[in-house]
């Protein structure tokens, strides 16, 4: 969503020699229904940036769909539906991501549509389609926690109720006696949670790079703790 985010730059790893030194898998998958997150000291923040948008709208040939695949600025690829939008940093257009339309509509509002010129270069980039290139300021609040204590919510609700399928151990199997209890000897900087967006599923490390943020219509999503101390401020409800 909003970054849900930084244009850090993504080398490439090197192939690995051995399959003993890929990472560990994610240690947990935070999901907007966990009832655990409910609790959490959500803080309310306002988005101070204007950002870059254009709506997906693709050329229909035969009815048929055609979607996008959009690589976020953490590295994963979200794939745009029709409708959607996709936004970026206005200086950054590399760093973007997408946005679902329901949610594009209920919490963001145009500031300026862009001239032509402009929006050629960013069709270029984009592949987007008819949509109107356009200026676009999130009006909705975003509330944040350190995505450590999500995870950590999660896994000891996890380790209480007995829930299946949440935490994993080092082998990718259940693991359900906690989320962390299988993973202490890893590096904290392997450690990694997938976290279910309404736009696709993302994969994040867990220490002290993303806060877990929440819209106003219950969407989660991980957003880079750079990003927020530069966009991000926070307000009195």
């Amino acid at each position: 969503e909003d970054p849900k985010e930084t244009s850090p730059s993504h080398p490439t790893p090197p192939p690995s020699s051995s399959s003993s030194s890929s990472p560990p898998p994610p240690i947990a998958e935070l999901r907007e229904e966990d009832p655990p997150l409910s609790d959490l000291r959500w803080i309310p923040h306002r988005s101070t940036a204007i950002r870059r948008a254009q709506q997906f709208l693709p050329p229909s040939e035969d009815d048929q769909p055609i979607t996008l695949s959009v690589k976020c600025p953490w590295g994963d690829v979200i794939v745009a539906q029709r409708g959607d939008y996709v936004v970026s940093e206005q200086d950054r257009p590399d760093d973007r991501w997408v946005v679902s339309r329901e949610i594009f509509d209920k919490t963001y509002e145009v500031v300026r549509y862009g001239d032509g010129e402009a929006r050629t270069k960013f069709d270029e980039q984009q592949r987007l389609g008819k949509g109107r290139l356009f200026l676009c300021r999130k009006r909705a609040l975003t509330y944040l926690v350190p995505l450590s204590d999500a995870v950590r919510a999660v896994g000891d609700a996890a380790a209480d109720s007995g829930i299946e399928g949440r935490e994993r151990g080092r082998d990718g199997e259940n693991d359900s006696d906690g989320a962390y209890a299988a993973i202490n000897d890893d590096p904290i900087e392997q450690r990694r949670v997938e976290v279910h967006t309404r736009e696709g599923v993302v994969t994040v490390p867990v220490a002290g790079k993303y806060y877990h943020a929440r819209g106003v219509d219950g969407e989660i999503w991980p957003y880079p703790t750079d990003k927020a101390q530069e966009m991000l401020e926070p307000v009195d409800e």
